[in-house]
């Protein structure tokens, strides 16, 4: 089943919030997903813990690190029809492990010059990885998070300065209900009514961008499987 990470080094760049919308809208189609926490914070951890549970299909492992997070992924492939990794960015072996063992790596970053630069980090070691493997490039791309549709010239360097590396086509945009969920739990279709915004149009982003990262992922497995 394909295997997916999410990695930068920098926080709040999204990371997180991606692994959780896509988990839940894989969900929402009715598949099966475990998320291993490997994040040393351990966010959807926390986020599995709150009030309103996670959707059912949804599993998430914690404590992952990297001393089992190899039993964990293997364990896990055999038992749902996909696996998601939150994984801190940085050089440790567990990034270096949850890349390796990947399909596809989704590096989410905003349009900041800070974010840029974690981006690019991120990017060697997924490269990094491959080459320690002696395999081909383990497919990976940008996904743009919290963005808006005003776009201040800065946003527009950032994205000409990035434009070398493979980019999700769709972006995460700036949505309050995406922050909701850390504070109630669930998916975006459970959420309370006092939550606000505008949900529908968050579920409809979150499913443009589920669509384009399984895409990646799914492509990528149909040619290792082919291999």
């Amino acid at each position: 089943m394909p295997v997916i990470s999410f990695v930068t080094p920098k926080g709040g760049a999204g990371k997180t919030t991606t692994a959780i919308l896509v988990a839940c809208e894989l969900a929402e189609r009715g598949r099966s997903v475990i998320i291993l926490d490997a994040d040393p914070n351990q966010p959807i951890t926390d986020w599995a813990t709150k009030p309103i549970a996670p959707p059912a299909g949804v599993k998430v492992v914690s404590g992952v690190d990297q001393n089992n997070i190899l039993d964990s992924l293997d364990d896990s492939v055999t038992k749902a029809d996909w696996v998601l990794i939150d994984v801190e960015g940085s050089a440790n072996l567990a990034a270096n492990y949850a890349i390796a063992g990947s399909d596809a790596v989704i590096i989410p970053a905003q349009k900041s010059q800070t974010d840029a630069r974690q981006a690019v980090r991120a990017v060697k070691l997924v490269r990094d990885a491959s080459k320690a493997q002696r395999r081909a490039e383990i497919p990976h791309a940008l996904l743009f998070t919290r963005t808006s549709s005003i776009v201040a010239g800065v946003q527009r360097d950032v994205v000409d300065a990035l434009s070398r590396f493979p980019t999700i086509s769709v972006e995460l945009a700036e949505r309050s209900a995406y922050q909701a969920i850390f504070a109630y739990g669930g998916d975006l279709r459970s959420l309370p009514a006092r939550t606000g915004g505008n949900v529908a149009k968050a579920i409809e982003n979150a499913g443009a961008v589920t669509d384009a990262i399984t895409a990646l992922a799914s492509a990528a497995t149909s040619a290792r499987d082919a291999a």
